[in-house]
Order: structure tokens, then C-alpha cells, then sequence
């Protein structure tokens, strides 16, 4: 079933770590932050902790068909879709590609 027109766009997290991929969390955070939105920031400099994020986010379900994403590495974008129709989806980013053709940045207006 495809979801109504896209009303609001809510709860905005940004999950990012320093290690290798440091360059691209700094990336996605000017990206958010040059696009005025509001987000969460949850940052995981401890290295030792990254797996059991990993896992425990891994065992969501995730977008409209409710598929499962097996997290390896940071900056991992999320945030909550709300439709006219009352339908409900969370979506995901993983790293700048994902993030610059997403929802989020297109309907940046749309997020309170």
C-alpha cells in the first residue's frame, strides 16, 4: 500500500563516532545543520561500544515494508515519516549518498 502525502517529518537522529569514518558523520551533520534541520545528536566515541549499537539497532524494523538492516558503521541518519492517511514509517540513512537523495533532505521544510 503506498503511503498519502507526506505532512510532517519528526524525531531526527543522528548516531556518529570517531574512527575512519569520522569525515563522513561531519558530512552528514553540516548537511543537517546547512539544511536548518533539527536532530538528535548520539554520539559513540567509546569504539568498544559500537558493535552492541550495531546489534541492538539491527534488530528494528525499518520504512514502510518493515525490512530489517544489518548496521556496520556510522553516521546512521533515522527519522519518522508521518502521512495525511495516518500511515507511519520510519526511514533510514546509512553515510551521505543515502542521506543527500533521502526524504529528509528534500522535505526539510516538513520537519518539526
Amino acid at each position: 500500500m503506498q503511503p498519502g502525502k507526506l505532512i510532517k517529518i519528526k524525531q531526527v537522529v543522528l548516531y556518529t563516532a570517531l574512527t575512519e569514518d569520522a569525515a563522513e558523520c561531519f558530512q552528514c551533520k553540516k548537511l543537517l545543520d546547512d539544511n536548518k534541520i533539527k536532530y538528535t545528536l548520539l554520539h559513540y566515541g567509546d569504539e568498544s561500544t559500537h558493535q552492541q549499537n550495531f546489534d541492538a539497532l539491527s534488530t528494528w524494523s525499518w520504512g514502510g515494508d518493515f525490512r530489517q538492516v544489518k548496521f556496520t558503521k556510522f553516521p546512521i541518519i533515522h527519522w519518522t515519516e508521518y502521512y495525511d492517511d495516518y500511515e507511519r514509517y520510519m526511514e533510514v540513512a546509512v553515510g551521505l549518498e543515502e542521506l543527500q537523495a533521502s526524504n529528509l533532505i528534500k522535505n526539510a521544510s516538513l520537519v518539526s
